[in-house]
């Protein structure tokens, strides 16, 4: 049974499911180490997390300040009522306990069933911000690590927005399109579908002046980062309205 919620996408939160008081972290490697161990779910040694997060430190003072770590991180989900007992440890290797955890990665990492609206909206949803917000690693080891990370998981967001905003699309729910589109443009600025479909939804409901912002915005936006000009499908919505079927094909 799940003691404690986990949630990564954004700044991290750790919660007592019971309480739902909120675990405080001293300082930033508790947050690493606690992160590090949830999303590659497996036993570390502590020679190889030890020299991961303290690259700086020789082997003994490394191997120290986990040892350090590893007593606080327990300490502060005592502190809310957890157990201590959340780590499998012993004097070679560690991981998390991750069946106590209900982590919100999981949960956004699973395979979408083609057509549940449902599933893609409890999805998009988690995704609160940048994984891991505001932490900046030290390390270039642990650095590298967690840009990789990032840039796989707002990905796996923009694929997701993608799917809603086609099925929203083929369903006519155009209030889904309008949020969705938006969404995506804000964490893409150069997405084609969004930009796409939201012109042409805006062109629809007799809205020419917010396509047109939009459209503009597109160009500024294109020219200024990739220097290029915007596809030949969207410069031609505000002169020729496709119909529905090419942005089913699109």
């Amino acid at each position: 049974m799940f003691s404690a919620y986990l949630n990564m996408l954004g700044p991290l939160e750790l919660f007592n499911v019971d309480t739902h008081q909120k675990v405080q972290f001293g300082y930033q490697k508790l947050i690493l180490l606690l992160a590090y161990l949830a999303i590659e779910p497996r036993a570390h040694t502590r020679d190889s997390l030890a020299d991961l997060l303290w690259p700086e430190f020789d082997a003994d003072h490394a191997k120290a300040n986990l040892r350090r770590a590893l007593f606080n991180l327990q300490q502060a989900f005592v502190s809310v009522g957890l157990q201590k007992s959340l780590f499998h440890k012993n004097r070679c290797s560690i991981s998390l306990s991750k069946d106590v955890f209900l982590i919100d990665l999981f949960e956004f990492d699973k395979a979408t069933i083609s057509g549940d609206m449902a599933l893609l909206n409890r999805q998009i949803d988690l995704y609160r911000g940048t994984l891991l917000d505001g932490v900046f690693p030290k390390g270039e080891g642990l650095a590298d690590w967690l840009q990789a990370k990032r840039a796989w998981y707002e990905q796996r967001f923009i694929s997701l927005l993608e799917k809603s905003i086609l099925l929203a699309e083929n369903s006519g729910i155009f209030g889904v399109i309008e949020s969705q589109c938006q969404r995506l443009i804000v964490v893409d600025q150069v997405n084609e579908l969004a930009h796409l479909h939201l012109i042409h939804l805006y062109l629809k409901n007799d809205h020419e002046i917010a396509a047109r912002k939009i459209y503009n915005s597109f160009i500024n936006v294109l020219q200024q980062h990739l220097g290029m000009d915007p596809p030949q499908q969207i410069a031609m919505l505000l002169r020729d309205q496709p119909n529905d079927s090419y942005f089913r094909d699109a």
